[in-house]
Parts: C-alpha cells; sequence; structure tokens
C-alpha cells in the first residue's frame, strides 16, 4: 500500500481504499479505480488490451492494463449503503443502532421512512430516454418539466402548466409542476388506489426536492413551484347483465379490476399513461368500457355515479368570482365548495373547523369603476361558530390557501371590501355593531360607529360601492327595524347619515349599477307566513336626497333572504316563493313568479322550500345559480332550474384541469340473462 493513500481498518488487517469511476478512460496504470453495477451488484477492475498470447500459452507480459489491477490472491472487500427500494420504507421505531457508534448516544426513527421504490423498468427507461436527451437538463417546455419531475424518485406522473393561463391572479413567467406520487404495487392490490393512499405517499422531501431541481434548471425570467396533485374520488354504480353461461363472481371481479386500473391517477396495464389530467367521467365511457372489453356482458344498464362530496345541502351562500372566468363558490356546513366549470362540478376549496359554518363568502368585487382596486384571486369567507361568535378567513389564491384575518365573539352577518387611499379592508356587519378589518396579517377588528346613539346597535348587511366617478360609499342596514344608514366617505367613522327604511325589517341589501347611476336595493323580511311580505325597496344614489320606491306589486315569497342581478333583471331569494325575478327597466316593475314544476325543490303543493341564497352572472353568460337546503340549482333564464350539485349522477363528473379523477368504491351487480324480465 502506498505511503499516505486512504485506508480503512477491518478485522485485524489495513485496506487500501479505491474509488470508483464511471469509466476506465483517461486512466493510468497506477490508477486504482473500479467500476461498479449498483443494480446487479457486479464489480469490475481495469480490462487487458493487450491480449497476445506468448509460445508457452500464457498471456503476454506487456503493459496492457487501463488501471491498477489488485495483484492475485489479495482481499477484496466492499463497503456501501443500501436502500433496498421499497425494503427500505421500515417502519417507525426499527432504525435504533448508529454506522458509528458513539458512547451515550442513542437514536431511533420516529416516523416510518418513505419514499424507496423499485429499479426503474427497462420500458420505462426507453420511453423517458428520449426526452431527456432532448431536454438537455434545462427546463424550457412544458414536457422538459414533466420529463425532469419524474426523474426523481417517489414521483411517478407530473403535469406542468403556465399558471397564467389557469389562474387570473399569477403573475407571467410561473410554471407550476402537478405531480403524482410513486405508490408500488403492494400498496394497491387489484389496482385498487384510493385517495388516502395516494396522500400516505405523498413525501415532503420529495416535492421539495423536485421544486429546487426544477428551479435550478429553469429559464431566466420565469418561475417554478411544484405541488402535489388533487384528486376527487368517483364509485361507479352499475348493473351488468351477461349471458348465462358466465361465471357472474368472476365477471364482477374482472370488471372492478378493469375500473380500478382504467379509473387510476397512476400508470396501469390497462392504461398504460393513467387518467388524463382534468379528464371528465362519462356514462359512454363505461358503458363502452363494460360492453366492448368484456365478452360475456350483454348488456349494462342503470349506470350512476357517485362522488365523495358536494354542496348538495344547506347552501347558504353562492357567488361568482368577477376575475376568474366560470368559478363560482358556494359554502355548505364547514366547507367551502369552489366550481371551475360554471356549476357543472364542484370540489372543496376551503375546509375550516368542525365548530364552523360558512355563513357568506365574498369574491373580491371587479373594477368596473374608478375607485376599486384589482384584487383577482382574493376571496373572504365569514363563518359562524358554534358558540354564536365568527371567524373572518382570506385567500388570495381564489380558495387554494386561507389565512385567518378575524376571529369576534358576535356573529358576522355580512361581509364587504373597501379601499381607502389603496389600502384594502373588509367591512364586518355583525350582532354587535360594524367592525373593520385590515387585510394585513395580524390586524385587530375596529369598530366604525354608525350611530353615536346605540354603539352596540347590530346590523343586518353591509355594501360598498363607488360613484361613476369614483366616490367610494358604504351601506349598512340596521337590525330591529333602526332602517338604513349611508356614507358617502367610504364608510369612515363619523360619516354615516340615517336615510330613510326605519320600522322595516331590512335584511338584505345590493347595488345595481345602471349606466351611470348606483341604485341601493333593500330587501325585507316578514315574520308572518301566512303574508307575501314587502318585498324590496331601491333607491338612487349619490343625489342631493334618497327617495326610496316600494317594489311590492306580485310579491309573494315572504322574506327576501338575497338579491342579485343579470343585467336588467333583478333575481330575489324568498322564503317560500322560489327565486322571483321583476325588470328593472320596466315603467310598472312587478316580480314574476316561476312555476311550482320549474325544477326547484318544494315544502309543499304550492311553496316552495326557502331559497337562502342566489347568485348571477352577466346577460352574455345567462347563468343564475340558486342555494338552499336542498343544495345548489342552476338556470338560464331563472325560470327552469335543474341540480347542480348532486352526490350521485347519471351523466357526467368533471375535475378541474389541474385534478386528476381516480377510483371510489365500485359497486356493479352483475347478474345472468336468464335473471332478468323481458330477455
Amino acid at each position: 500500500m502506498e505511503l499516505g493513500a486512504a485506508a480503512r481498518e477491518h478485522d485485524g488487517r489495513t485496506f487500501e481504499i479505491w474509488r470508483a469511476v464511471d469509466s476506465f478512460a483517461g486512466l493510468g496504470p497506477q490508477d486504482k479505480a473500479y467500476l461498479v453495477d449498483r443494480c446487479s451488484g457486479t464489480v469490475t477492475f481495469a480490462p487487458a488490451l493487450d491480449l497476445r498470447v506468448t509460445d508457452d500459452g500464457t498471456a503476454h507480459s506487456g503493459d496492457g492494463a487501463v488501471a491498477a489491477v489488485p495483484p492475485a490472491g489479495r482481499q477484496v472487500r466492499l463497503w456501501y449503503r443500501a436502500g433496498g427500494g421499497p425494503a427500505g420504507n421500515v417502519a417507525a421505531g426499527t432504525l435504533t443502532g448508529l454506522r458509528d457508534p458513539l458512547p451515550g448516544v442513542k437514536v431511533v426513527n420516529p416516523l416510518p421512512a418513505a419514499g424507496g421504490r423499485e429499479m426503474e423498468a427497462m420500458e420505462s427507461v426507453l420511453l423517458r430516454g428520449p426526452y431527456a436527451f432532448f431536454a438537455q437538463q434545462r427546463a424550457v417546455t412544458a414536457r422538459d418539466f414533466e420529463v425532469l419531475a419524474t426523474a426523481a424518485g417517489g414521483v411517478s406522473r407530473a403535469r406542468a402548466f403556465t399558471r397564467a393561463a389557469v389562474y387570473s391572479f399569477a403573475r407571467p413567467g410561473e410554471v407550476e409542476v402537478v405531480l403524482v406520487p410513486h405508490v408500488p404495487d403492494g400498496a394497491r392490490p387489484g389496482g385498487q388506489l384510493p385517495v388516502a393512499v395516494l396522500r400516505e405517499h405523498e413525501v415532503e422531501e420529495v416535492r421539495l426536492r423536485v421544486e429546487a431541481d426544477l428551479e435550478r434548471r429553469r429559464s431566466l425570467g420565469t418561475a417554478c413551484r411544484a405541488s402535489w396533485a388533487r384528486y376527487k374520488a368517483v364509485s361507479i354504480r352499475a348493473r351488468v347483465v351477461v349471458r348465462r353461461e358466465e361465471d357472474v363472481e368472476a365477471v364482477r371481479r374482472r370488471i372492478h379490476d378493469r375500473l380500478h386500473q382504467t379509473l387510476s391517477p397512476l400508470p396501469s396495464t390497462l392504461n398504460p399513461t393513467g387518467w388524463a389530467f382534468g379528464e371528465p367521467l362519462r356514462a359512454s365511457n363505461v358503458y363502452r368500457l363494460l360492453e366492448h372489453a368484456e365478452p360475456g356482458v350483454r348488456y349494462v344498464e342503470s349506470v350512476r355515479f357517485e362522488v365523495d362530496e358536494t354542496p348538495d345541502s344547506h347552501v347558504r351562500t353562492l357567488a361568482a368570482d368577477q376575475y376568474q372566468p366560470r368559478t363560482w363558490y358556494a359554502g355548505s356546513g364547514a366547507v367551502l365548495f369552489r366550481s371551475t366549470n360554471a356549476g357543472a362540478g364542484w370540489e372543496p376549496a376551503g375546509r375550516f373547523d368542525d365548530g364552523e359554518t360558512v355563513q357568506r363568502v365574498v369574491p373580491a368585487p371587479a373594477p368596473v369603476r374608478p375607485g376599486i382596486v384589482p384584487r383577482a384571486g382574493s376571496v373572504a369567507v365569514a363563518t359562524v361558530r358554534s358558540d354564536g361568535g365568527s371567524r373572518v378567513h382570506l385567500s388570495t389564491d381564489l380558495g387554494e390557501t386561507w389565512s385567518l384575518l378575524a376571529d369576534l365573539d358576535s356573529r358576522v352577518g355580512d361581509l364587504a371590501w373597501i379601499d381607502r387611499d389603496g389600502a384594502g379592508a373588509l367591512l364586518l356587519a355583525t350582532d354587535t355593531g360594524l367592525y373593520e378589518v385590515s387585510l394585513l396579517p395580524g390586524s385587530v377588528p375596529l369598530q366604525i360607529l354608525v350611530d353615536p346613539a346605540d354603539a352596540d346597535r347590530g346590523f343586518y348587511a353591509v355594501r360598498a360601492f363607488v360613484s361613476e366617478r369614483g366616490a367610494a360609499g358604504v351601506a349598512v342596514a340596521a337590525q330591529a327595524g333602526f332602517g338604513v344608514y349611508l356614507s358617502g366617505n367610504a364608510g369612515r367613522p363619523g360619516s354615516f347619515s340615517h336615510v330613510g327604511l326605519a320600522n322595516v325589517d331590512n335584511r338584505v341589501l345590493a347595488v345595481q349599477y345602471d349606466g351611470p347611476a348606483t341604485l341601493l336595493w333593500s330587501g325585507t323580511g316578514e315574520p308572518d307566513p301566512k303574508r307575501p311580505g314587502q318585498g324590496c325597496f331601491r333607491a338612487r344614489l349619490f343625489e342631493s336626497d334618497v327617495k326610496w320606491q316600494a317594489l311590492s306589486a306580485g310579491w309573494l315569497g315572504g322574506t327576501c333572504r338575497d338579491l342579485a342581478f343579470s343585467g336588467p333583471l333583478a333575481l330575489a331569494a324568498t322564503q317560500s316563493g322560489g327565486v322571483l325575478r321583476l325588470d328593472t327597466l320596466s315603467a310598472q316593475p312587478q316580480w314574476m313568479s316561476v312555476s311550482v314544476n320549474c325544477g326547484l325543490p318544494l315544502r309543499d303543493r304550492t311553496r316552495f322550500m326557502p331559497v337562502d341564497a342566489v347568485a348571477a352572472t352577466g346577460p352574455a353568460d345567462r347563468l343564475v345559480l340558486a342555494g338552499g337546503e336542498r343544495g345548489v340549482h342552476r338556470s338560464g333564464d331563472a325560470t327552469e332550474w335543474s341540480a347542480s350539485a348532486n352526490q350521485a349522477t347519471a351523466d357526467v363528473v368533471t375535475v378541474p384541469d389541474t385534478w386528476l379523477l381516480c377510483s371510489g368504491e365500485h359497486d356493479i351487480e352483475v347478474v345472468r340473462q336468464d335473471a332478468t324480465s323481458g330477455h
């Protein structure tokens, strides 16, 4: 052994440390190196280049080796670390020994190891290789980002997209890569891959490693982030009729296996690429899959889909996002749902504590007039706690993430966005007064005294608005029939004055922009369920005097619970009359009711279930949503309605472009042909 060479003592012997190399190219006869195939465990020393044989049959004695070779009879030992792929994912509490023990030091792994996977299959290498070659270790195209992300251990699939093409709030140049974790075959018996199993294999260290690697490889002027994919589980219910000679149980097992393999976020034998991002599931997919792929199937009937969560009950609030096309919000229980396809499908966007109920959702208003600061992606939610207090939550990314903005002992009934001198805030109408809370983290709600005669006066509703010249105003509806108060100075303390409607139960406020005019609407309550109610009032703002016009003709819904506008059409959610309509341009405006067969749920033969919320987009979109105890209903003209958020459907299950569908608990009934009537 050379003096000063790296060495290690073992079993009373001294071993010289040789180094592993990728190739013998460029080495000299004295270089002590070797090659190692870490997959097979094969160690290779330098080959001889001079393979001539002498006359006596021995090898030529010339200097033919490209590097040093251990002399004959020398002992060779290897020390190495082994992970073992999935075998290295040991359970918690099993790693208890140090490689180099230290006196008095004990170790243990408190959490199970995760992320280990088997060696990549040759078929995968052949598919990935060409893309890796063309990427040249730089991420430029979407495919570059995806190939580099899947090259990391623990990631099976990836999808890259430009965030500005998906989200209105995103900045140009932002790239997001959605990751699907690797799940070994042993963790998905029969191809079953529940959402819980996918979540268990999401290793945060893997995501951070992928994000850091892509950040190093991205192009100048771009930014990159990596996130785990989101999933919607779909359970398929169907009845399948097979030929008389078929084994019913065997057919059922094959069908279930085929469904799990096809509707899977990960590649499978039947679906080598996995279910596509954003791809909906239609009934025609299931009919084709079951009838054509299973020879013994005569026909398929009664296909239905079920999803885990939808806003199909107790929807108290609805709103359309004015920045993000086709995006709506619905609050049901402790969950805020979001639809990215105009109410055709819904997914959870905010999940709050079990003791909270979503009371109000208010996306930031679009700047239809000067004076409104653009806040694309911002959404505020007020929840009511079980103890009677409220919380206000804020999201700046369409509900992807949330922060707690305020926690109050009083109940918040309504929210409004306000901007003063470029600084944003939320106004809170509570049972004990009007409050303002800044959008900055750690802000404390501050009370705005509306009426000095009663500092604790409660309010049902608050609305902020601007004039055609950009002047900001705020209106509040007082509880207990104390009327409406108006501020022409952006709701600043001391700027409110009483503008009428005293002794009227003003429950709802809404603002209508009619050309240059700004109109304030008030929807009233009605304590007697047998009476039709007073309907609504409206008044022009920013004039010398506020004069209220009663709009009660044709009203028969009792209490007005919400108001919305679709162009010149006013829409009112009512206690018992469904959704009423009024043409605001009519010389003699009158409320129009809907037929009892319109599709809204009925309480009895003549009265509708209460409609708690109504929201609408402009005439170009022609979409109106209504919410109540039976979930969300949608309409194009507010006359014919259909359910929008059922957990069970026979048509189609949609999913956002960046989400994946996956299999839930399928239930396929298989019967023989002779067990059915008429066939």
